[in-house]
């Protein structure tokens, strides 16, 4: 399935970062950055929603209005090289190349291209490259629950590809030959761009903070691309380079060995935040920004209207009405299915939890049980728990919250009863309101030996409040 191709215009928004084992939330409120990072244990979309929730508090964040941006394996992009084939003919090859991309996924959304067309020499036909950049299926379901949870995704990207994109708007010449080194968490990636256009990349796998040895593979990957370059553009030299995923002082180390490999070269790290320890926060920063190499991968669902509407200036009106009322018929249908795919996944989502609330439920009518055996019990002594509940309601009311009842039998036909209570802490108003409740309690013919405990600390001000506690006995009316 193709996706509609569209530019994204810049965006000042936050970017929500879903990769394979984690959710990051990222947002800029002035000069100040709020970012988070929940880990997950397994790439679900049901735990990448609860992640992202998690992440958002955790940030403090002030808005919900995002750019999603996805990581491997939820997206993936690759350049694809192709001889000259009927235009016809494309969809079917690019469909296939997607589905080996996104490997054990059940459908794919995709969309490619035009890189650059290479003619060929002697006598080979021409071959042109095309960027051929998609989504795993399950990204829908991810889109749909955000938005049930109150995320309003503004567009989907790839974190990769809007890496990219920002690594070149960062260069002093975009539109030159620019050397964009991507250091990621689970890959470390070398591509030559210019302009609108990607003429090579190459991914090392690994995470280079944790593995120091892929600095090995990564100098020879940059002298790879210089060669390529100095043989496509016919002797030209790489003049500029950008790191995305490093900070400003990594940056410049590997500047000397950058020098070595391209004598002139001009180094630029993509973030230059002093803030930013771990050089992380421009690479999350990319997919805020717009580029031709970092378009919007959104499917558009109500392709059938333009169908519709085609129809409209065909067909007669009856036609058009009918249409319509199927269309409309077909949708709300589709929705309905929609919401209970949700509504089934939300439900089993999380074994693990379902199993706890049965054990809470089984303990709590268990705990239930236990109490209407100790009341029948108490009730067949003579009692009053009736009576001796509705005076301590109507004693606490609009003075006092109940926070807990219990009640104990004693020798002979009485039961001790305890209540626990929240009131506001500040003295006046605690010592005010708790003589009144003891005053209503007193007067109550089924309470005696009431006695008051007052709470270690009270708070400075009038909005604090503070537990107490009360004790009585409940005797039997008979």
């Amino acid at each position: 399935m193709s996706l509609l191709l569209k530019l994204r215009p810049a965006s000042g928004k936050a970017v929500l970062h879903v990769g394979a084992a984690s959710v990051e939330w990222f947002e800029r409120v002035g000069e100040a950055v709020r970012h988070a990072r929940i880990d997950v244990p397994e790439s679900d979309p049901g735990l990448f929603v609860h992640a992202a929730e998690e992440a958002w508090r955790a940030a403090e964040g002030t808005t919900r209005s995002c750019v999603l941006a996805l990581a491997r394996p939820l997206s993936f992009h690759a350049l694809v090289s192709l001889p000259e084939i009927a235009k016809r003919d494309l969809g079917g090859v690019f469909q296939r190349r997607a589905q080996a991309l996104a490997a054990g996924a059940d459908s794919v959304y995709f969309l490619a291209r035009d890189m650059d067309r290479e003619q060929g020499e002697g006598g080979q036909p021409a071959r042109t490259s095309w960027l051929l950049a998609g989504l795993r299926g399950g990204t829908r379901e991810l889109r749909l629950l955000l938005r049930d949870r109150g995320f309003h995704v503004h567009s989907v990207v790839s974190a990769e590809l809007a890496a990219l994109e920002w690594g070149r708007q960062r260069a002093a010449e975009p539109d030159q030959a620019v050397l964009v080194i991507v250091i990621g968490e689970v890959a470390v990636s070398v591509a030559l761009v210019a302009g609108a256009h990607l003429y090579y990349q190459q991914s090392i796998e690994g995470d280079l903070a944790t593995r120091p040895s892929l600095a090995s593979g990564l100098v020879h990957e940059i002298k790879t691309c210089a060669a390529f370059w100095r043989k496509k553009s016919r002797g030209q030299t790489v003049g500029q380079a950008v790191v995305v995923g490093l900070p400003k002082a990594r940056v410049e180390l590997l500047a000397l060995t950058l020098a070595s490999i391209l004598p002139g070269v001009e180094v630029r790290a993509a973030s230059e935040d002093e803030r930013d320890p771990s050089g992380r926060h421009g690479f999350l920063e990319a997919p805020r920004a717009s580029g031709a190499l970092s378009p919007e991968l959104a499917f558009w669902l109500p392709m059938r209207r333009r169908r519709v509407s085609l129809l409209a200036g065909l067909g007669s009106t009856a036609a058009l009405a009918l249409t319509l009322c199927l269309f409309e018929a077909g949708r709300d249908r589709l929705q309905g299915l929609r919401a209970q795919a949700l509504e089934f996944r939300r439900a089993t989502a999380d074994l693990e939890q379902l199993r706890d609330r049965k054990r809470a439920a089984e303990e709590l009518v268990e705990e239930i049980g236990r109490h209407l055996e100790r009341g029948q019990e108490m009730a067949a002594h003579g009692v009053p728990l009736e009576r001796a509940l509705g005076a301590v309601l109507s004693a606490l009311e609009g003075r006092a919250e109940l926070e807990e009842l219990s009640l104990r039998a004693e020798a002979g036909s009485a039961a001790r009863l305890t209540l626990v209570g929240r009131c506001a802490s500040d003295p006046a108003q605690l010592v005010g309101r708790l003589r009144t409740v003891l005053d209503r309690l007193q007067r109550s013919e089924v309470l005696s030996e009431i006695s008051l405990a007052l709470p270690e600390e009270f708070g400075e001000t009038a909005a604090d409040v503070a537990s107490f506690s009360i004790e009585a006995v409940l005797r039997s009316s008979g």
